[in-house]
C-alpha cells in the first residue's frame, strides 16, 4: 500500500501527496519508503509487517 501510495499519490485516500510514478524509479521509491519508517515506533512497523509489508 506504501508504494501504492508514492505511485498514485495521497489524494485519492484523502492526503495532499502528489503522484510519483513517473518520477521516481522503484529503487528511489523503496529509499524513501525506508526513510520514513525509521520513524516508525516497533509496534508501527511490526503492524506494518503484519500485514504484508512491502508484498
Amino acid at each position: 500500500m506504501l508504494k501504492r501510495t508514492v505511485d498514485n499519490g495521497g489524494i485519492p485516500l484523502g492526503g495532499k501527496m502528489p503522484l510519483f510514478k513517473a518520477v521516481l524509479n522503484d529503487d528511489e521509491k523503496y529509499a524513501a519508503i525506508a526513510y520514513l519508517q525509521n520513524f516508525w515506533n516497533d509496534e508501527i512497523y511490526s503492524a506494518w509487517k503484519a500485514r504484508g509489508g512491502l508484498n
